[in-house]
């Protein structure tokens, strides 16, 4: 087995909620050098004021020049273009990973690019704030990190990324990119879906006073419908395909609930929620 390196500078393209708090968790794990680059200045600014990065750089390939390991922590469909563009510039023995919520798209562009140096991963972590002013590194800690290596992915790139993660405190998982795909679909890009709709629903039938009467199952069902409507809908048409299968499951399952509740069956009513087990009636 090859043994694995310890970066000892590492860039991160991308300074958001996410970024800022990978780079505060390296710091603290003993990284010798983070460098840091977002297109937002003030983002740059509050990575600074926070440690996420000990130094700034004005673009992303002054950021990568000399690093050993590059994060890329764009939105998901800027990743394969940012990875087009830092490729030139890049040390020939740099290790490149992203964070993105959907793994194929990703994988397929930045294999082709970087080929057995690419490693895809994805922090089953994170807040429906956004911005690196709500990082907190503390998310990190064992929170599975999904990594999405493929045949080509050599054994020295994997191993580095994987190694990395574990000095963060979070637990590295290996799998497929579809299947990652298909099971975010369902634990997290469902649950966004369906926060989303709640809130729309909720705020489109119900006044200021009463929405100020909501307690904890609103607030709990809605909580990440506070996340950025716009980088969520990138994820979903991203994933439409894994997407579009979870909402056709959860679908029936509702129907199912209002024809019971419509026709005052409390028996099937009961039997829906409490069993996973329940099918819908037809």
């Amino acid at each position: 087995m090859t043994a694995s390196r310890v970066p000892q500078r590492i860039a991160i393209l991308g300074l958001g909620v996410m970024g800022a708090s990978i780079g505060m968790a390296l710091h603290r794990a003993g990284v010798a050098e983070v460098v840091g680059w977002d297109p937002d200045a003030d983002a740059v600014e509050a990575a600074r004021e926070l440690g996420a990065v000990g130094q700034s750089v004005t673009s992303p390939e002054c950021a990568v020049s000399s690093a050993e390991l590059i994060t890329l922590a764009a939105p998901v469909p800027v990743i394969p273009e940012l990875a087009s563009h830092i490729v030139p510039h890049m040390r020939d023995d740099a290790v490149v990973t992203d964070i993105g919520s959907v793994k194929t798209p990703i994988v397929q562009q930045c294999e082709r690019l970087l080929g057995e140096r690419f490693v895809g991963g994805h922090p089953m972590a994170g807040t429906e704030m956004h911005g690196a002013r709500h990082a907190n590194p503390a998310m990190l800690r064992d929170a599975p990190w999904i990594l999405t290596p493929t045949a080509r992915t050599s054994e020295e790139s994997l191993m580095l990324v994987r190694d990395l993660i574990a000095s963060l405190g979070a637990r590295p998982v290996t799998m497929e990119p579809d299947e990652h795909d298909r099971l975010v679909a369902y634990i997290s890009h469902l649950p966004h879906a369906v926060a989303f709709a709640l809130a729309a629903a909720v705020h489109t039938s119900v006044e200021p006073d009463g929405l100020a009467l909501a307690g904890g199952s609103f607030r709990s069902g809605t909580r990440v419908a506070a996340s950025d409507p716009s980088v969520w809908s990138h994820i979903m048409v991203q994933n439409a395909g894994h997407v579009t299968a979870a909402l056709d499951r959860l679908l029936p399952i509702l129907a199912s609930i209002r024809d019971a509740a419509a026709r005052g069956d409390v028996a099937a009513l009961s039997c829906l929620l409490a069993s996973r087990d329940c099918p819908p009636r037809p």
